[in-house]
């Protein structure tokens, strides 16, 4: 009996992610809204999340239209994780070491290109998320200046997330927009936020987003 109760609460957690990686397609609906909440915004720019999951936190951002978002998650005192979503997706880890300086060995590997939300790609899409614990779409996806995130609720177990964000937008990549506006300290740096990161930056959480 132990074994069918978690072989359905396991059935039941597939087909919710399942569902939700169906809605994430960047194109944030009005019914989507009313779950959302805003929690800082730059400009025209909006960032918002949903928390109402056991399973997982949604990212959702209205912005001008964009070439790339570059999501940094601290999802504990010493590890900083990057997530980046342009016309592929890619993450790095960033470990603290000291005085602020946070270091990586870690490059972008880059997947999922694939904008349709046909069952192949959709399997993919959940594969991607079961082995990196987050997902996002893609620039290509959706409407323009619509972009969301999933995270895994795994990743950071029972500890609270600080989040910031840099966008390189279409209509001026060359100034990258961070979030929140004065305090996204190096998640915002242009070279990290384009795909071709330092190994090292100085990134200060202590102004960043609370998220529990």
């Amino acid at each position: 009996m132990k074994t069918i109760i978690t072989l359905l609460a396991f059935l039941l957690l597939t087909s919710h992610i399942q569902a939700q990686l169906q809605k994430l397609d960047g194109n944030i609906t009005e019914a989507e809204i009313q779950s959302l909440s805003t929690i800082d915004s730059h400009g025209a720019n909006s960032l918002m999340i949903d928390t109402s999951s056991q399973q997982f936190i949604k990212v959702a951002l209205k912005s001008e239209k964009l070439y790339v978002a570059s999501l940094c998650v601290c999802i504990d005192e010493n590890k900083i994780m990057v997530m980046h979503a342009s016309a592929a997706l890619g993450d790095l880890t960033f470990t603290y070491q000291q005085n602020k300086h946070w270091v990586t060995d870690d490059k972008f590997v880059w997947a999922v290109r694939e904008n349709d939300m046909t069952p192949e790609t959709i399997e993919k899409r959940k594969q991607y998320f079961d082995d990196r614990g987050w997902i996002g779409s893609t620039m290509s996806m959706g409407n323009d200046g619509e972009t969301e995130f999933l995270i895994d609720r795994k990743l950071f177990g029972n500890q609270s997330l600080s989040l910031a964000i840099g966008l390189m937008t279409e209509g001026d990549p060359e100034n990258i927009i961070g979030i929140p506006k004065n305090d996204a300290s190096d998640c915002a740096a242009h070279a990290l936020v384009s795909g071709d990161p330092e190994s090292s930056y100085r990134f200060d959480t202590s102004g960043w987003l609370k998220i529990q």
